[in-house]
């Protein structure tokens, strides 16, 4: 697949003094996507060996994963993938050694490239189901001229520190994540020598499928294989709401994963209108309003008013 041939990641705007300024900033804001050249500010680094291969040769599976899924795919130019040295990543986004890779406005940032290529696109996989998701920007005041409110589920309505269904937004993005690396990984010759790996040493270790080996380190003769999923406690909340709701609405869901889907065509068309819905008929009125805010402690023990 050409990667220049692509949908843009901005489906919706709000804001503005007229329709023709909202498609203008529209315009302007997927340009800058397409046709971004890199920043002063960030010192990158080269793209591992076989990175760029792998990338375009699963373009193809995750284009039909996500529209499966209810979503419209965007694929990532390879020039807006960034590898960046551990200390610049860490300076230029503010974040520690926690924080393995990140995305923004339709980038890809990851912190080093020494790492097993298995890791590294499990990381990058992540990121793009960020991309791929209901993006909602709004118009803001001089000197900016748009600021993104909506990614997925996650809702960021004035300030960064009124985030509302972050934890659910990245318990269903790694979901995601791991059910298209376990599905697609296996056909690529290069990724199935490491998945192989990585299931015998599950095999032989066995957890629930939250626990999958948050980190691992496996030495094999001279190389060494680093497993590592994130958000292990939200994605196991969020299955629990999930076999909840089908329990309830037997007549409607046949499974947990059938809720699940719900909650998938929320995070890629932005309508979160069926999901409210299913918490407060569940849990009762307000209960959607507190998953916003907490989803670790969800459903709060004292009734919501």
């Amino acid at each position: 697949m050409n990667l220049e041939n692509r949908s843009t990641p901005f489906k919706d705007i709000s804001g503005g003094e007229s329709p023709e300024k909202r498609a203008e900033i529209l315009d302007a804001a997927n340009s800058s996507y397409i046709n971004f050249e890199g920043s002063a500010h960030i010192s990158e680094i080269d793209h591992p060996e076989g990175f760029d291969e792998i990338v375009e040769a699963i373009q193809n599976d995750f284009e039909k994963f996500v529209i499966n899924h209810g979503g419209i795919p965007v694929n990532i130019l390879l020039k807006n993938i960034h590898f960046m040295t551990e200390k610049d990543f860490d300076q230029c986004f503010k974040k520690d050694s926690k924080t393995p890779q990140l995305s923004t406005i339709g980038h890809i940032f990851i912190r080093g490239n020494n790492k097993d290529i298995h890791s590294i696109m499990s990381d990058f996989v992540h990121e793009l189901f960020h991309i791929s998701s209901y993006h909602k920007l709004q118009v803001a005041p001089a000197p900016l001229i748009f600021t993104s409110t909506r990614s997925g589920l996650l809702a960021t309505p004035h300030k960064r520190s009124d985030r509302l269904f972050d934890n659910l937004n990245e318990a269903i993005t790694d979901t995601l994540a791991l059910r298209f690396e376990q599905m697609f990984f296996r056909t690529h010759p290069t990724l199935k020598k490491y998945t192989d790996k990585k299931e015998q040493f599950q095999n032989q270790n066995p957890k629930d499928e939250f626990d999958v080996y948050k980190t691992v380190r496996y030495q094999d003769n001279a190389s060494i294989y680093t497993w590592r999923r994130q958000y292990t406690q939200e994605k196991r909340k969020l299955y629990e709401i999930c076999e909840t709701i089908a329990q309830k609405k037997k007549d409607t869901y046949l499974s947990a994963n059938d809720v699940f889907l719900e909650f998938t065509r929320g995070y890629f068309n932005g309508d979160m209108s069926v999901i409210a819905k299913l918490i407060d008929d569940t849990y009762g009125k307000g209960s959607f309003r507190a998953l916003a805010i907490d989803l670790k402690n969800f459903p709060p023990k004292k009734e919501i008013t």
